[in-house]
C-alpha cells in the first residue's frame, strides 16, 4: 500500500506543481456562488471551509490551482511506480486499485478542503480505479453504484480467499466482468458521527443529527450543483420519510452503535440558537 497525504490541506506541493497551472486557466464551478439559503447551519456559521464572504475569487483560484498541481504531482509518482511493475514483470500479476477516503469543495458552494456537515458530491463522490490483469479494460468506466466497503471483499474474491463473517461489503467482481451492469440501488456516509448521507442515483438525503441541524435533500437529476435544498419544501415530504426510514433501516442492519441517539435526534427541531448570525428562529424538521 503507498498512501499520499496529498491532496490535502496545507495544499502545498513541492515546486514546479505548485505553479504548474496558471490563475488565469482557473474557472471556478457553477455551484461556487452558494450563499448556504435554506442549508445547515453549521456550514455557514460554524465550520472552516466555508470561505465565500472572507476569500476573493483570486484566492479561491490560486486554491484550486495549488489542488490541481497536488494531484499532477501524485499522479506522477503513481506513473513511477506503475513504470516499475512493468520493468520488473510484475505488471501482469498484479491488482492495482487507486481510490481515497473522501474528496475536498475546491471551491464549490464557496467552500475549500472539507467538513464533516457535508454531503455533498466534491467529497463522497471519490476516485475508483481498478486495473485488474485479464479482467478489465483500459478506458472502460462502470457508472454502478459502489462503496469503499466493496473494496476488501472484490480482492478476496479475485485473490480466491474466503470471506470472513461480519465484513458489509460485497464483492464487485460480476460488475469488473461485465456479468451486470448494476450493484447497489443506494449506498451511505457516515460522516464522523455528524451525518448520515443517503443516495440512490437520483435522491441525496443528508440527516444533520450532531448537532441537530437542518436536513437536506438534493434531486441530482435537475440539481447536479446541489444547490436547491428540498428537504422542506412542500411536496417532498414523503422521499424523505422514506430515505429516513432507509436510514434507519441500515443503522439496524450495521448494528450502528448510535442507533437509537440518531432516531431521538432525528425526531428534534432545528434551533439556531446556538448561531447568532443567523435568524433568531426554529426550522422544523
Amino acid at each position: 500500500m503507498l498512501s499520499f497525504y496529498g491532496p490535502h490541506l496545507p495544499v502545498a506541493p513541492p515546486r514546479p506543481w505548485d505553479e504548474k497551472f496558471a490563475l488565469d486557466e482557473i474557472t471556478l464551478p457553477d455551484n461556487h456562488w452558494d450563499h448556504m439559503e435554506n442549508k445547515a447551519y453549521e456550514v455557514r456559521y460554524a465550520g472552516p471551509s466555508y470561505k465565500l464572504d472572507e476569500w476573493s475569487e483570486q484566492q479561491f483560484k490560486d486554491y484550486v490551482r495549488r489542488y490541481w498541481g497536488f494531484c499532477a504531482y501524485i499522479d506522477e509518482q503513481v506513473g513511477r511506480v506503475l513504470a516499475a511493475l512493468s520493468q520488473t514483470g510484475l505488471d501482469e500479476n498484479t491488482i492495482v486499485i487507486f481510490t481515497t477516503d473522501h474528496g475536498d469543495m475546491v471551491a464549490a458552494h464557496g467552500m475549500v478542503w472539507k467538513w464533516d456537515h457535508c454531503g455533498y458530491e466534491e467529497l463522497l463522490h471519490i476516485p475508483l480505479i481498478m486495473r485488474v490483469p485479464g479482467l478489465t479494460c483500459p478506458g472502460s468506466t462502470i457508472s454502478a453504484l459502489t462503496s469503499n466497503i466493496d473494496i476488501l471483499p472484490t480482492l478476496l474474491e479475485l485473490a480466491e480467499v474466503d470471506q470472513p463473517p461480519g465484513i458489509q461489503g460485497r464483492s464487485m467482481l460480476p460488475l469488473l466482468s461485465g456479468e451486470q451492469n448494476s450493484f447497489r440501488q443506494h449506498v451511505f456516509c457516515d460522516s464522523s458521527d455528524m451525518n448520515i448521507t443517503t443516495y440512490d442515483g437520483r435522491w441525496k438525503y443528508v440527516l444533520n443529527w450532531n448537532p441537530r441541524d437542518i436536513d437536506e435533500l438534493y434531486d441530482l437529476g435537475s440539481d447536479p450543483g446541489e444547490m436547491n435544498n428540498l428537504a422542506n419544501e412542500p411536496g417532498f415530504g414523503q422521499i424523505v420519510e422514506e430515505m429516513q426510514q432507509r436510514i434507519f433501516k441500515w443503522l439496524d442492519d450495521t448494528g450502528h452503535p448510535y442507533a437509537s441517539v440518531i432516531r431521538r435526534a432525528a425526531r428534534q427541531p432545528v434551533s439556531v440558537k446556538d448561531y447568532p448570525q443567523a435568524k433568531d428562529s426554529t426550522v422544523g424538521t
